[in-house]
């Protein structure tokens, strides 16, 4: 009786003394955290890979489990950099993408290379699919980087913003929580030094908007919040602030 052994080619090899110069030169670098960020990195790719051999030739399951972990990441992470953008909300905003972002790609890659192909009934256009797994993928982190769902909430909320920054300014400081276009604003404040109006949104943690007074630039951090740990500025005399 011959016994089989697994076969190694050259380029496995050189692919596991790559893999483990990598971990070494990590754990050398960083410790015991480098070597954590590569377990997980390599158990995140080998999950990427079992992913992938179960949506193989599924068009349609491939379809339903992009279009929920989609709906999930990009909605999760919008909602969270409009009213949750703080250090804690930009850790939750990273795991609402990684964890469902394995099934994103396995499942819509394998569904627009189904949906794509030239016997698919129905067939879509290259044009259309790719251009949509791509962006719903990877739209979550545009989110994390330029906070762009912040800026538009803002912006569409900026009126209602202006009129009650101009009522505290005045001296009518809130005496109850009201709705400013998308926002609650549950309380007010005001720098007496600078005149900067902070409209306070968590009290909790002091997080909310700032409109800084006439001349100042928002870049100068006068109050009414301080010790920041999130200044986000939106443009004019506008500044989203989190206090640490």
């Amino acid at each position: 009786m011959r016994l089989a052994f697994p076969r190694f080619t050259i380029r496995s090899l050189m692919v596991a003394v790559a893999i483990s110069a990598g971990i070494l030169a990590l754990y050398q670098t960083f410790g015991g955290p480098g070597l954590l960020i590569a377990c997980f990195g390599l158990s995140y790719i080998g999950f990427i890979g079992v992913l992938w051999s179960m949506f193989r030739g599924f068009r349609r399951l491939s379809a339903l489990c992009f279009g929920i972990a989609a709906a999930l990441a990009n909605v999760g992470c919008f909602l969270g950099c409009v009213y949750f953008l703080s250090m804690a909300g930009l850790v939750f905003m990273s795991l609402i993408w990684l964890v469902p972002f394995p099934i994103m790609v396995c499942a819509g890659v394998t569904w627009a290379v189904k949906t794509t192909h030239r016997n698919a009934s129905p067939r879509r256009s290259a044009l259309v699919a790719w251009p949509l797994v791509l962006g719903l993928g990877f739209a979550p982190l545009t989110m994390l980087l330029s906070h762009w769902p912040l800026r538009l909430a803002f912006q569409l909320s900026r009126p209602a913003m202006e009129r009650l920054a101009d009522r505290v300014a005045a001296g009518q400081s809130l005496t109850a929580p009201e709705w400013a276009g998308m926002f609650y604003v549950v309380d007010s404040a005001v720098d007496p030094a600078s005149g900067n109006v902070g409209l306070i949104l968590d009290p909790s943690v002091r997080s909310g908007f700032v409109r800084v007074g006439p001349g100042i630039s928002p870049e100068q951090n006068l109050g009414p919040f301080y010790n920041l740990n999130v200044n986000e500025h939106l443009g004019g005399r506008w500044s989203y602030q989190n206090e640490d």
